[in-house]
């Protein structure tokens, strides 16, 4: 079954934790270039309180130079310390297919929600692999649809560029990124309205996960981390069809 276009809004994370490492204040941060450190070759376990229970189903780990062997197992707990594990993913591999790196995501998509306010995220290393790096955590429900075919990503160059008067060019290095338009189609008015609320609670200045639709399994470009780039008015025929295009601009 193919999947639709999803987006995750980050729910708030109340406190996070660690069983060793520095910075994991920064997996609450929205910058993904503030970052967890973890000691070379170990293992780590995060623990995540959201700050009530919570029906969650999406979990977004990104930004991480995981090992290729990486795996990672997303678990809901009792307690911020780690009591009555429940594995909800069982062990996976971290990295998603397709990365060209030096940075990486993983994706987990529960088949049904669940309720917690707890969790833990183990990650394990490759033996020998180097100090690891998470650089975000996002942890949500999705809100997930089909979207028309002509949507698509947009590459992003921030560089600035001097025709030069001997003919040639000077440039002033900046970061290629991406930005990804999509057209939601046969909304029906219950989805219009939580999209609403979504797209009314992050605006334009808070950042949220989208994964791109598809038959096989999530590749990491079909991933993005950002915020939405514009608003267009959505359109409405009938109740159930409601046609809206949006745009976000990754956040790298």
């Amino acid at each position: 079954m193919s999947r639709g276009l999803t987006i995750v809004e980050p729910m708030p994370i109340a406190v996070a934790a660690a069983n060793h490492g520095t910075g994991v204040e920064f997996i609450r941060t929205p910058d993904p270039k503030e970052v967890y450190l973890a000691p070379p070759a170990s293992g780590v376990a995060l623990g995540i309180d959201l700050g009530a229970i919570r029906q969650i189903d999406t979990v977004f780990i990104g930004f991480t130079n995981a090992s290729p062997g990486a795996t990672w197992d997303v678990q809901a707990s009792s307690s911020l310390a780690g009591s009555a594990l429940v594995s909800l993913t069982g062990e996976t591999a971290l990295r998603l297919p397709g990365g060209a790196g030096p940075r990486y995501h993983g994706v987990a998509r529960l088949g049904a929600p669940v309720e917690t306010r707890y969790l833990r995220i183990v990650v394990s290393p490759d033996a020998g692999a180097p100090q690891l790096e998470i650089g975000a955590v996002v942890i949500g429900k999705r809100f997930e649809h089909s979207y028309e075919y002509k949507s698509g990503r947009r590459p992003i160059d921030l560089s600035e560029r001097v025709d030069l008067v001997g003919g040639g060019f000077g440039f002033g290095r900046g970061a290629i990124k991406s930005s990804f338009r999509f057209t939601f189609a046969d909304l029906a008015k219950a989805e219009a309205d939580r999209l609403w609320r979504i797209v009314t609670n992050v605006g334009n200045q808070h950042p949220l996960v989208l994964v791109e639709g598809g038959d096989g399994a999530i590749e990491h470009d079909q991933v993005h981390y950002g915020v939405f780039e514009r608003f267009e008015a959505y359109e409405r025929e009938d109740p159930i069809d409601t046609r809206w295009a949006l745009s976000m601009q990754d956040w790298i």
